[in-house]
């Protein structure tokens, strides 16, 4: 079969050009890679024409669209540009001489809606408590008059003091040098910058601030993905994972041609220094794609878009993402382990080789290395169902599993949520609930029978439903559910869950008897089911303020 085009546009960074030059191809993909300077004109026609089958994307635009209702493209996690911003905050010194000086002030930014000035104004009011609400934001170009590009970004959702600069003979950096405004931040540097003597930068040394930044929370800001248009990728499902695969191999050879200093590829007179002060930093990979391995950060940024009006929702990261083929497969061996887990039906086990063999997107479950997917909701549905070859109880007390299969059991109930897109959580890790959108009212009947029925594999493992949506409507929203080892000595077993025992007992001697709330649905209020001795509740209660 023909390789499929694929019409790519980007800027030419270095981890692009092994893929510009054709030394990486993208396995059934014939990319055509257009490579345009300034990526603000990529998002531009992109958003606007839809001129490329996939791009580089600001990932602000992407997200705030996406969660608006505009489903015209679909990310990879693979991000074109990243910039720690600490640096790009330009001031007049004799008035701002720390970030709390910038409350009340007037601000030049490019765009405010720009990914740039998004994640600069996070860490202002996260890192130094400025009052955003208190400035004054005057949009237009950093050099000459007029606006940056033509952007259709989504206005904000609630009013913002955010002026244009009308003047037609200045920009951004000439208002800066006369005192019109107090500061600029963005995406670029004000050329009055080393010319005049009044304007600085808040973070002079802004390089030590920023590896203190990465080292405290582990956020290497990110600025543009790669988006591709819905239509293509609905014509041609498997270009995601070949782009992401492309892209990957193109970075990892760039990283690669970079470490070879005996010619300095780069005029970068003490690049081997430098090398060596990002490894210590970052380790090996300080660019990794893939949603995990930047999870803080894009949850950092989506943050971000919410608190700054930008979007109305917190979304899970998993919702933004087209799922694509990780670096470990998933062979046979692995779907054969599942088969030792008493719970897992035959005719389950083997619907699950079948699809295993056939699908892309297995992959090491980098927590317990079971079976993990990610794909579409419908295979809980077509692989799963819970008991169907084992003879029902007269009631809903079953007795724990046996200590040699208590681990099988763990890991067979863990792989089943993951597979209905629910994440788990190893012993002595922070929770974090991640959703499942809007899926079919007979698959979350079936999450609730089957987190019920497979209790018998949890033994002291809690169980715990959320709801995403504040309303806690469970027809308009999905359940999160999240597991915890109640054994772990850093995990309070009052924390999360209710348990009708008496801790003192000990964890299989039966407590007290206490009163048991009443008996209802697995998807409204609490259902009291029994291990064994224990009592545990599952509750529906409201998820927290961020």
């Amino acid at each position: 079969m023909a390789p499929v085009k694929c019409n790519f546009a980007s800027a030419l960074y270095d981890r692009m050009v092994p893929l510009a030059v054709g030394e990486v191809q993208p396995p059934g993909l014939d990319v055509n890679f257009i490579d345009v300077h300034h990526p603000r004109d990529i998002f531009d026609r992109m958003i606007a024409n839809k001129e490329f089958d996939a791009s580089e994307l600001s990932s602000s635009e992407y997200i705030t669209r996406h969660v608006a209702g505009d489903e015209s493209f679909i990310a990879l996690p693979v991000f074109a540009s990243r910039v720690f911003r600490h640096g790009f905050i330009v001031v007049n010194k004799d008035r701002i001489k720390k970030p709390e000086d910038l409350n009340g002030k007037r601000i030049g930014v490019q765009l405010y809606t720009m990914t740039a000035a998004v994640w600069i104004r996070g860490l202002l009011q996260h890192e130094y408590g400025v009052d955003l609400s208190s400035i004054e934001w005057v949009e237009g170009k950093m050099e000459g008059p007029g606006s940056h590009g033509k952007p259709s970004a989504l206005k904000p959702l609630k009013s913002i003091k955010i002026t244009q600069n009308t003047d037609p003979t200045k920009s951004l950096s000439d208002l800066l040098e006369s005192g019109e405004i107090d500061a600029t931040l963005g995406a670029d540097i004000p050329a009055c910058l080393g010319k005049s003597p009044h304007i600085d930068r808040l973070f002079p040394d802004f390089k030590k601030v920023e590896m203190d930044y990465y080292k405290r929370t582990g956020i290497f800001p990110i600025m543009h993905l790669v988006a591709m248009r819905r239509d293509y990728y609905e014509q041609h499902r498997f270009a995601a994972s070949a782009l992401f695969q492309g892209l990957n191999d193109s970075k990892e050879l760039a990283r690669k041609r970079m470490q070879s200093t005996g010619a300095l590829r780069y005029m970068l007179p003490w690049l081997p220094q430098e090398l060596d002060e990002i490894r210590e930093v970052f380790g090996e990979d300080c660019w990794p794609y893939g949603v995990e391995e930047n999870r803080k950060t894009l949850e950092a940024l989506v943050l971000y878009l919410f608190e700054q009006a930008l979007m109305d929702r917190v979304v899970p990261i998993e919702e933004l993402f087209a799922p694509v083929n990780g670096t470990k497969a998933v062979g046979d061996r692995e779907v054969r382990r599942l088969s030792q887990c008493p719970m897992v039906s035959s005719q389950n086990l083997r619907r699950l080789i079948e699809r295993a063999k056939a699908m892309r997107g297995l992959l090491w479950d980098d927590w317990n290395d079971t079976l993990c997917c990610q794909e579409e909701l419908e295979m809980a549905k077509n692989v799963w169902n819970a008991g169907e070859d084992k003879p029902k109880p007269s009631h809903k007390v079953w007795r724990a599993p046996t200590a040699a299969r208590y681990s099988r059991s763990i890991g067979a109930v863990r792989a089943l949520l993951r597979r209905m897109g629910l994440r788990t959580l190893r012993p002595g890790s922070t929770p974090r609930p991640l959703s499942l959108l809007q899926p079919p009212k007979d698959l979350q009947m079936l999450m609730a029978r089957i987190t019920t029925e497979y209790a018998t594999g949890l033994r002291r493992h809690q169980v715990e439903m959320f709801y995403q949506s504040h309303h806690e409507n469970i027809d308009s929203t999905q359940a999160l559910v999240l597991r915890r080892d109640l054994t772990s000595p850093r995990y309070p077993q009052e924390l999360y869950c209710r348990e009708y025992y008496e801790p003192s007992t000990g964890p299989l001697s039966p407590g007290p008897k206490k009163e048991k709330p009443p008996r209802s649905s697995p998807t409204n209020g609490p259902l009291l089911y029994e291990l064994g001795a224990k009592r545990f509740s599952l509750m529906k209660i409201s998820p927290r303020s961020p």
